[in-house]
């Protein structure tokens, strides 16, 4: 759900003047180039205007022909081969009030002889009274102009220097290797930065705008590689340097930034904290497409922290402003990050409605990357209704889209969801083929995030295929990660995962403590985790201690509730229906399982649907009704059957043959 506003991302602002966004010394320059304009009326003369690239020239063209047409007259001019007297270019009977923007210059500079004129026609302005300004390319007027046409260079009223970060940024992409992708491609961007940072750095006079743009652009690919300390130093680093040039624009971009990775350590609060200023900054400034980003990563953190409805107010304001501005792609990353939260609010529906709208306008775009995305997100819905199979379908599809991008990280996730599918369908050996595959595509990747992930991954395979010591190894290898990189969520799901092994080994007392330091870890980061205060209900109940297993399954079905998270009311009512059966309150577990069963349908969650009706199974075994017992247990097998969950299958198996002796 986290979208990643690039570093040097800045785009052209929508207001009449080409002000909003720019740092101070390029507005002061700008507004000084005005003066010295006015102050050239009568005398003549000619400025130097050096630009980083097509998007400095246009601001200030733009800035030009507003702030001169009351006094002036504007007029664009190019160079051409061949001229003979400046007159060619600045007509003598022009008006006096006319100011003359020469915007191409190099092809007239092909030989020497190009510069020698430049020299020898040096007094023309000023005799003529003629106003020119000369906006060129900045290493033309500093690298040939200044050193190889001296006399003309001396002659010039004032020179100025406009750099703009979007220059900046379309020289590194012309820079690197355009047919490197993901991962592969951020290495080579990663190493480039740095050698132009070291060199920047020991230049005499370093130009400290480049070194900012430098810093801000590590902090990217850094980010992607799950290298979170290395992106931070350099955004840090880049925040101070821009607030120092007043660089309110990309003060914002970095503030968004270094909110992205607080989040991806696990520090939703401090998170929150960046992306709020960066908002505030954007709104400032008037810049929407900056708002809508912001306003879209507070809503992923409210997602993350278990808040889904305040998510869906941040996200959807962030889909109206993406509409306002007719930008399809922020609409169509909005509409998917809307699904998910509809995923979470267990309203499969809405959420399939919102990928399926924002695949068909990826397709329409063409943005391949957003469809492989879509399609693995309509794959998760169907995961998390207990459809197997058709999940398997899409994240197979994203998968093979992923592999004809080149996009690395992305087949790495697929790799994994797909291992995931069949760990569901009980094919424990086939998952870990592909949680192996994913594992190995991080390490190659660098990405230590999904690395600890699917080291995690495989360590649950394990402890379905009941090899509890091997599983317990990865745990703690995956824990040792998460805690390397900080962070702090990954962290406390492997301590979860580590309390369940302990609960499997029959170490109740130690599973208990895993479990208790994992809530306590949630808590403190700000998340709200039903799951953790189920897993702690569910050893109590191991410990024989049915009243307080109750307290916090009934605590876990509260919070499910307040999140909106209906997948996880369900599965508390089970379990909570499973205490009281073994409490011996047959029909309040009856009732409990009624209700769960009912959700389960709802949400169209076979899993859940076929686990509630073996539970009713168990129950009217108790209660001595075993031809009852069968017919839930046989529905139940005809639900794992039809949705290709083998181990499930296998247990339903068994308690049918136990039951069907006391058939008479």
């Amino acid at each position: 759900m986290k979208e990643s506003q690039g570093p040097c991302n800045s785009e052209g602002t929508q207001s009449p003047l080409p002000e909003k966004g720019l740092s101070f010394k390029v507005r002061d320059d700008l507004k000084e180039l005005v003066r010295m304009i006015g102050f050239l009326k009568d005398r003549g003369g000619f400025v130097l205007v050096g630009t980083s690239g097509p998007e400095a020239h246009k601001v200030v063209e733009e800035f030009l022909t507003d702030r001169l047409k009351d006094t002036f007259r504007l007029k664009k001019v190019s160079w051409r081969l061949g001229i003979k007297e400046l007159a060619e270019l600045f007509p003598l009977d022009d008006p006096l009030d006319t100011v003359y923007l020469v915007n191409s210059l190099k092809v007239g500079l092909e030989e020497d002889s190009g510069f020698t004129f430049l020299n020898l026609t040096r007094e023309f302005y000023s005799r003529n009274k003629k106003i020119v300004v000369y906006c060129l390319p900045t290493d033309i007027v500093y690298k040939e102009i200044q050193w190889k046409a001296v006399d003309f260079w001396s002659f010039r009223t004032a020179s100025f220097d406009i750099f703009l970060e979007e220059d900046y940024r379309t020289m590194l992409k012309e820079k690197i290797n355009k047919d490197l992708e993901g991962f592969e491609r951020d290495g080579e961007k990663v190493v480039y930065l740095e050698g132009l940072l070291t060199k920047e750095r020991k230049k005499k006079k370093p130009d400290r705008r480049k070194i900012w743009g430098i810093l801000s652009d590590l902090g990217k690919p850094y980010y992607r590689q799950g290298k979170y300390k290395e992106a931070l130093k350099y955004l840090d680093e880049a925040l101070a340097l821009g607030r120092e040039q007043g660089n309110k624009r990309g003060e914002a971009s970095v503030l968004g930034n270094i909110g992205l990775i607080y989040n991806a350590l696990g520090q939703p609060e401090k998170a929150l904290k960046y992306h709020e200023e960066a908002l505030a900054l954007d709104r400032k400034l008037g810049y929407k497409r900056g708002e809508a980003i912001q306003l879209s990563n507070i809503g992923g953190i409210y997602r993350d922290i278990g808040q889904p409805e305040k998510a869906l107010r941040y996200c959807e304001e962030a889909l109206a402003l993406s509409r306002d501005l007719a930008d399809k792609m922020g609409e169509a990353i909005r509409l998917g990050n809307i699904g998910l939260i509809y995923q979470d609010l267990g309203q499969p529906e809405r959420a399939l409605k919102c990928h399926e709208e924002a695949l068909t306008l990826a397709r329409e775009l063409g943005y391949k990357k957003g469809e492989a995305s879509d399609l693995g997100n309509i794959g998760l819905i169907y995961d998390n209704l207990g459809q197997p199979e058709k999940a398997l379908k899409y994240y197979e599809e994203s998968l093979v889209l992923d592999k004809e991008l080149g996009y690395k990280q992305g087949e790495a996730i697929q790799l994994g969801n797909i291992g995931r599918i069949y760990q569901d369908l009980g094919q424990s050996k086939k998952a870990l083929k592909y949680h192996e595959e994913a594992l190995a595509l991080d390490r190659k990747l660098g990405y230590k995030q999904g690395e600890a992930s699917n080291i995690g991954n495989i360590g649950v395979i394990y402890n379905d295929l009941g090899q509890l010591e091997k599983a317990l190894k990865y745990h703690e290898e995956a824990l040792a990660l998460f805690r390397e990189l900080g962070y702090k969520k990954g962290e406390a799901n492997q301590l979860g995962n580590i309390g369940e092994i302990y609960r499997d080994l029959g170490q109740p007392e130690k599973a208990l403590k895993y479990h208790e330091e994992a809530l306590a870890l949630f808590r403190g980061q700000g998340y709200k985790q039903a799951s953790s205060l189920g897993n702690i209900g569910l050893v109590y109940h191991d410990l024989g201690q049915p009243e307080k297993a109750l307290k916090y399954q009934e605590e876990a079905l509260t919070m499910a509730r307040e999140l909106g998270y209906k997948k996880g009311e369900a599965e508390g009512l089970a379990s909570i229906g499973e205490i009281y059966h073994d409490l011996g309150q047959p029909d309040k577990a009856l009732k409990y399982q009624d209700e769960a069963l009912t959700m389960f349908r709802e949400l169209r969650y076979k899993k859940g649907e076929a686990e509630s009706l073996r539970n009713f199974g168990r129950i009217y075994r108790g209660l001595g009704q075993p031809e009852k017992a069968l017919k839930y247990q046989e529905e139940a097998l005809a639900i794992f059957k039809e949705i290709g969950a083998k181990k499930n299958e296998e247990l339903v198996l068994k308690e049918i043959e136990s039951v069907t002796p006391l058939i008479r």
